[in-house]
């Protein structure tokens, strides 16, 4: 569960807001929030992305799974290595 955004740079942006310390969050780091912006038009290439199939085809309905291997076949072809 998270935000849901209409796009790569709206998840970064709202990521951008909520990511960091919180002094009412005992679990969260003192670190500042890294720039969640900064590589945003790089691509995916030379990027590797775990897969593990159970996620995607156990106990899931099939246009979701579908939905799911198509956006992996689209990162392999551009360039991201799918491990």
């Amino acid at each position: 569960m998270g935000p849901m955004t209409r796009s790569s740079a709206d998840a970064g942006i709202i990521l951008q807001v909520i990511t960091g310390h919180d002094p009412n969050d005992p679990t969260s780091l003192p670190e500042p929030a890294a720039d969640l912006l900064a590589g945003l038009g790089e691509g995916v290439m030379g990027i590797r992305i775990g897969l593990d199939l159970r996620y995607i085809e156990d106990d899931i309905d099939g246009e979701s799974s579908a939905s799911v291997l198509a956006a992996i076949q689209v990162m392999e072809e551009l360039g991201a290595e799918i491990v």
